[in-house]
């Protein structure tokens, strides 16, 4: 999540509110097993994240770029990765049933970062950041030789893209290359997207001239939802087809961002400056989340995971629970999150 990646005297409302929106619905997809939810969230949440962050790199200073993106992506992963690891390796691991896992594997992955199958196992939203971090100094080089470079590039990805996720989805490449080059057309479309806009002033926040593609977009979520496409980019899996996915990756993405022109609440925005923060911290808080609401219960967690009223409590418990976390964090611990 480039979410770090603009100063605050140059954050977009309307941006943040698309993070805030898009990590309720990262941690409703992790805590639900209900198929139609979940199916429905999976086919457009991540590319949502690449697309914004397409579009603060074009409000992002380029002065050190990479160097931004290494304090900014790969500190928090690796810190949040050794801690998530050591969480689960010897407070969760013990304990489940999973326990023919190798945990020495999972270690090593921390450094080699691939994603799909049994990878991540102590905190599965990891995959994200080093993907991000490829994918956005892949966009930076082909930025700074030219728009000619930027377009092949995403022309490349796209191919490559496709070919992976037809021909090889189990075939995983060190740091999400695979995801990454999956991502780089969604990521460059929010950048040209964003300079249209920046061209044409206003155009951000306008809501009457688009509410018939608005009225659109609702209707093909209401299909998503009802067909329950199986996509997850983390595994390569695009039960619909890579160029499909993309397409209507687009059209939640622009759901969205309807949405966030009309929920303006101070919540969201919160949620959105901090959704980096929000998605590395999750996971742990959420296992925990679902044990004690299911015990209380009297439930099988899988019960609890499927009940659309239980998602949305879990959800509720599981962002509150983070928000004074978040804010020691920020207060205290800035420089866990490449600020300082």
């Amino acid at each position: 999540m480039e979410m770090e990646n603009e100063q605050n005297l140059n954050r977009i409302p309307v941006i943040d509110i698309m993070r805030g929106l898009g990590i309720i619905l990262v941690v409703m997809g992790h805590i639900s097993c209900e198929p139609h939810l979940s199916c429905w969230i999976y086919s457009f949440h991540m590319p949502l994240f690449f697309f914004i962050s397409g579009m603060s790199f074009f409000v992002a200073g380029k002065k050190m770029y990479i160097w931004k993106q290494v304090k900014h992506l790969l500190i928090p992963y690796l810190f949040f990765s050794i801690l998530s690891f050591v969480y689960w390796r010897w407070f969760e691991l013990p304990f489940r049933e999973d326990t023919d896992v190798n945990a020495m594997e999972q270690f090593l992955n921390i450094f080699i970062a691939k994603s799909g199958g049994n990878s991540f196992l102590y905190n599965v939203v990891l995959w994200f950041l080093p993907c991000l971090f490829v994918s956005n100094i892949l966009f930076y080089v082909c930025w700074r030789l030219g728009k000619y470079y930027i377009f092949s590039l995403i022309l490349f990805s796209f191919i490559v893209g496709f070919v992976c996720s037809y021909f090889y989805p189990d075939f995983n490449m060190p740091f999400c290359l695979n995801q990454s080059f999956c991502a780089l057309p969604i990521l460059g479309t929010g950048y040209w997207i964003m300079s249209f806009i920046k061209q044409r002033s206003g155009i951000l926040l306008a809501r009457n001239y688009w509410m018939l593609l608005f009225a659109v977009s609702v209707a093909i979520m209401i299909v998503i939802y009802i067909y329950r496409p199986n996509n997850d980019m983390r595994m390569n899996i695009y039960g619909m087809g890579y160029f499909l996915f993309v397409v209507l990756s687009f059209v939640g993405i622009y759901f969205i961002y309807c949405l966030s022109t009309l929920l303006r609440f101070q919540f969201l925005l919160f949620l959105g400056m901090n959704s980096l923060l929000i998605m590395l911290l999750h996971e742990p808080i959420k296992r925990i989340v679902i044990k004690i609401v299911s015990l209380l219960l009297s439930l099988d967690v899988e019960i609890t995971r499927s009940s659309l009223g239980l998602i949305l409590l879990c959800t509720g418990l599981v962002i509150s629970i983070q928000i004074p976390i978040v804010i020691f964090i920020n207060k205290h611990l800035r420089f866990l999150l490449g600020k300082w």
